[in-house]
C-alpha cells in the first residue's frame, strides 16, 4: 500500500519540476554549402544533445557566451570533436569530448541569465568565409550585414593554422535595459576629437571621443579616492583546465599591458548627456599621444545608448558638437557601425 501512495506523489513532482523549466535553445553554427548559418534547436529539461564537429560540411561550434564580455575559440579545420550539452535544472552544461586528451569544460549558464544578454557572433573560416550574427535575448538571430567579422586571432596565427582554421569569436552585453544618455556635447578639434567629461563630484576631465573602441578607458588618476577599481582576466579553458591570464585589451598602439581593472562612475556627465553607472576599463595611465593630457576615451560602450550618434562640425575651425538621440536625425546618415 506504501507504494501505490508514493508513486502518484513521485509522478506529480516530476512534472511539476518539468513544467517549471521551459525548452532551452541551443544555437549551433553549421556549414551549409559554401555559407555558414546560425541554427536554432531545442532541449527540453533532462535531455542532452551530441554534435558531431565538422567545419567543412557540418557542425562549426555551438554558441554558448561565458558572460558579458569577449571570448574567442578557435577550431582547427580537421578537428572531429564531440560537443555534448545537457539542459537540467534550467541550466546549460557543455563539454567538448576530442579525440585525444581530457574533455575541456565549459563554464555552465543558467538559462534565466542568457535570457537578459545579446550576442554578437563573428565566423572566420580558413580566413576567407566571413559571417556574423546576433542573437537576441538568447532567442531568436538575425544575420549583421552592416559590422565585420572580428577575429581576435587575426595576425597572430601561423599562416597555416589561419588557412585552415575557424575562429569563432562572440562579444556578449546586458539586455537590461539602461537609461540612454542622449544629450548634446560641445567637442574640441585638434588631429582628435576631445569631450569634456565630468564626475558627480565636479572634478573634469578630457576625455577622447573614440568611434572605433569598443570599451570607454580611464586613467587612474581620474577614479575618486575610495571608489573601487575591480580585477579583470581573462579565463583559458582547454583539455588542461581554465586558467586567470591577465587582461590585455588590443588597441590601435598594441596590446595595452597597464590594466588596473575595471570601475564604474555613480555619474559621468559630457555636456547634457549624463551616464549613470557608467563602466570603464582603468589603466594606470593614458599614454601621452594626444598633445595634452586626456583621462580617458569614450567608446561605443556608452555611446550606443542612444542608438543615433551625430557629428556637427563646421569646415575649418575646431569647434564642434556631439549629438545623441533617440530618433534620426533628417541628414542621411554616411555611415552605420554594429
Amino acid at each position: 500500500m506504501r507504494s501505490a501512495c508514493l508513486l502518484p506523489s513521485l509522478g506529480l513532482l516530476l512534472a511539476l519540476s518539468t513544467a517549471a523549466h521551459a525548452a532551452c535553445p541551443v544555437f549551433v553554427l553549421e556549414r551549409q554549402g559554401a555559407d555558414v548559418v546560425l541554427r536554432r534547436e531545442l532541449l527540453e529539461e533532462g535531455e542532452v544533445a551530441v554534435y558531431t564537429r565538422d567545419v567543412r560540411s557540418g557542425v562549426v561550434a555551438l554558441v554558448l557566451p561565458v558572460g558579458p564580455g569577449r571570448s574567442a575559440d578557435l577550431v582547427r579545420m580537421a578537428d572531429a570533436d564531440r560537443i555534448v550539452v545537457r539542459f537540467a535544472g534550467g541550466r546549460l552544461s557543455a563539454q567538448v569530448r576530442r579525440a585525444e586528451g581530457d574533455p575541456v569544460l565549459l563554464p555552465t549558464r543558467a538559462l534565466a541569465d542568457l535570457r537578459r544578454e545579446h550576442v554578437r557572433i563573428s565566423v572566420t573560416i580558413a580566413d576567407s568565409l566571413r559571417r556574423a550574427f546576433h542573437l537576441w535575448g538568447y532567442d531568436s538571430v538575425t544575420a549583421d550585414p552592416i559590422g565585420p567579422a572580428e577575429n581576435l586571432f587575426a595576425g597572430r596565427l601561423p599562416p597555416e593554422m589561419a588557412r585552415t582554421g575557424a575562429v569563432v569569436q562572440t562579444e556578449t552585453w546586458s539586455s537590461a535595459p539602461a537609461a540612454a544618455a542622449c544629450g548634446i556635447a560641445p567637442l574640441e578639434r585638434d588631429r582628435w576629437l576631445f569631450v569634456r567629461g565630468r564626475r558627480a563630484d565636479g572634478a573634469e576631465a578630457w576625455f577622447v571621443l573614440d568611434l572605433g573602441a569598443a570599451e570607454s578607458i580611464v586613467a587612474r588618476a581620474f577614479v575618486a579616492d575610495g571608489q573601487a577599481i575591480e580585477p579583470l582576466s581573462v579565463a583559458e579553458h582547454s583539455a588542461a583546465g581554465t586558467r586567470r591570464l591577465p587582461y590585455a585589451p588590443a588597441g590601435a598602439t598594441g596590446s595595452v599591458q597597464s590594466v588596473l581593472g575595471a570601475t564604474t562612475f555613480a555619474s559621468l556627465a559630457f555636456g547634457s548627456a549624463r551616464f549613470d553607472s557608467a563602466a570603464f576599463t582603468v589603466l594606470a595611465e593614458l599614454p601621452q599621444v594626444f598633445g595634452g593630457p586626456v583621462a580617458g576615451i569614450l567608446g561605443l560602450d556608452l555611446l550606443r545608448g542612444c542608438r543615433h550618434l551625430r557629428i556637427e562640425a563646421d569646415r575649418g575651425g575646431r569647434a564642434a558638437s556631439l549629438v545623441l538621440e533617440r530618433a534620426p536625425s533628417a541628414l542621411a546618415p554616411i555611415a552605420q557601425v554594429p
